[in-house]
């Protein structure tokens, strides 16, 4: 019976002995990018502009110029910004004059394809569309008299919610791109339906900028070195 004290804290010192032989393995932070891409570009668009006023069989488009800047969030994600200005056309016997604006806020999620430097992308965020022009009155299918006095100058401004695909070929610094998006907004009748049908095409310049990561962190964060860059 005497030996018990001696066995127990022989296994008490065995059992400590053994704990303190683990090692405790910490998880790996993964490495943050220090760039990304920030990218300035132009190109031609083509837009019915309002899609329930165009109502002529070949839905007279309108083309006009863009420019935006993109951002690169992730390797996957980037935020870009858009303006695009329309040529004026005419929708007889309705409207004359007709002119566009838009300006644009949308995240676009990158997927490389396979064997080339392209990638494709849908297209999500949101509008502020201005259409402007001369009202007359006539053949108004919509009823739009008793919302617009006739035969006078109109402007209609309204939100928009872009959904579309995009696809863009990288040469070095430079992109080209091709763009489809619908923007989907509240009618002049309170529904709320495909307001406009946009094609865009155009080049991108790529300049390696430092990530948000990068400049919220700077040099402080050991965890900056040796790390990859963003493909994006």
């Amino acid at each position: 019976m005497r030996s018990r004290p001696f066995y127990i804290v022989f296994f008490l010192f065995a059992a400590l002995s053994m704990v303190s032989q683990v090692k405790i393995i910490k998880p790996v932070k993964k490495a943050k990018p220090s760039s990304t891409r920030l990218a300035v570009y132009g190109g031609l668009s083509n837009s019915v502009l309002l899609l329930e006023r165009n109502v002529q069989n070949n839905n007279n488009s309108a083309r006009g110029f863009h420019f935006g800047m993109s951002y690169g969030l992730t390797r996957v994600f980037r935020v870009a910004f858009e303006c695009t200005k329309y040529h004026q056309i005419d929708i007889p016997p309705t409207w004359y004059g007709v002119k566009g604006k838009t300006f644009e806020l949308n995240v676009h999620a990158l997927a490389k394809v396979t064997g080339a430097n392209a990638y494709f992308y849908p297209v999500m965020g949101i509008s502020y569309n201005i259409f402007q022009g001369y009202f007359t009155g006539q053949k108004d299918y919509l009823n739009l008299s008793r919302i617009y006095q006739k035969n006078a100058n109109v402007e209609t401004k309204w939100f928009g919610v872009n959904l579309g695909l995009g696809m863009e070929y990288f040469i070095k610094r430079f992109s080209m791109y091709g763009e489809f998006k619908m923007r989907i907004g509240q009618t002049d009748s309170g529904q709320i339906s495909i307001m406009d049908v946009c094609f865009s095409a155009g080049v991108r310049y790529n300049f390696r900028v430092p990530t948000l990561y990068k400049l919220f962190k700077g040099t402080r964060s050991r965890y900056l070195l040796d790390t990859k860059d963003s493909d994006f």
